[in-house]
C-alpha cells in the first residue's frame, strides 16, 4: 500500500526507523501501556487520511528522554508494522525536551542515529505498508469522550477541550477532555 507521510507538528523529526534497533531501546512498560501487547493484524481507519487529494498514514510518533523511547502515540502501530516491516515511519517529538530546552543529552542523540535508517521528507510516499485489513474499532474520540469503547458520546464538540493545551493523536489540541458526567 502506498501512502504518503507527514509531520503531525513542525520540530518532529520524520525519519525511517530501523524496527529491530527501535525495541532495543523502547521502555517496555511504556509500550505495555494501553494493551499493546495484544494487537490484532488490522488497520484502524483513523490512522489514514486524505489532503488534498492524496492518500494520508499517521506514523507513530515517539520521544526519546536520557537514551530510552517513550510513546506520544502509536504502540498498536509500531507493534502491528514491526511484525511485517524491517522498517517503517516514526515521528520523532523531541530528544529531553530539546524543543524546549535547546539541548539534547548525547545518549538520546546516539539512541535517534543507531536507530535511523533515514530521514524521510515530508509528504513523501512510503510504498511499503503492508496490505492489511482495517479492524472494526471504537473511534479515539469515542473512547476519549465516554472512557469506553461501547458508550457513544452525544456530540463530539462537547468534549473537546476548554483550554487548548497540546495532545491528542490527530494533531488536534485538548486540554481537558469531558465526560458527559461532567457537564
Amino acid at each position: 500500500m502506498n501512502k504518503r507521510v507527514r509531520k503531525t507538528v513542525k520540530s518532529d523529526r520524520l525519519i525511517l526507523v530501523n524496527a529491530k534497533k527501535l525495541f532495543d531501546y523502547i521502555d517496555k512498560s511504556d509500550l505495555s501501556c494501553r494493551e499493546s501487547e495484544n494487537i490484532q493484524d488490522l488497520y484502524h481507519r483513523e490512522w489514514f487520511f486524505e489532503f488534498k487529494g492524496e492518500g494520508y498514514f499517521k506514523p507513530p510518533a515517539a520521544y526519546i528522554e536520557n537514551g530510552v523511547i517513550k510513546f506520544i502515540n502509536g504502540r498498536h502501530r509500531v507493534i502491528l508494522l514491526s511484525r511485517h516491516l524491517d522498517a517503517f515511519p516514526l515521528l520523532i517529538g523531541n530528544l529531553d525536551l530539546d524543543h524546549v530546552w535547546g539541548k539534547a543529552t548525547e545518549k538520546s542523540v546516539s539512541v535517534l542515529q543507531e536507530i535511523t535508517m533515514r530521514k524521510l521528507e515530508e509528504h513523501s510516499i512510503f510504498n511499503n505498508l503492508p496490505d492489511l485489513e482495517y479492524g472494526n474499532f471504537p473511534s479515539e474520540w469515542q473512547v476519549l469522550a465516554t472512557g469506553s469503547a461501547d458508550e457513544q458520546p452525544a456530540e463530539l464538540s462537547e468534549y473537546v477541550g476548554r483550554e487548548g493545551g497540546q495532545g491528542g493523536a490527530f494533531g488536534i489540541h485538548i486540554h481537558e477532555t469531558l465526560r458527559p458526567d461532567d457537564r
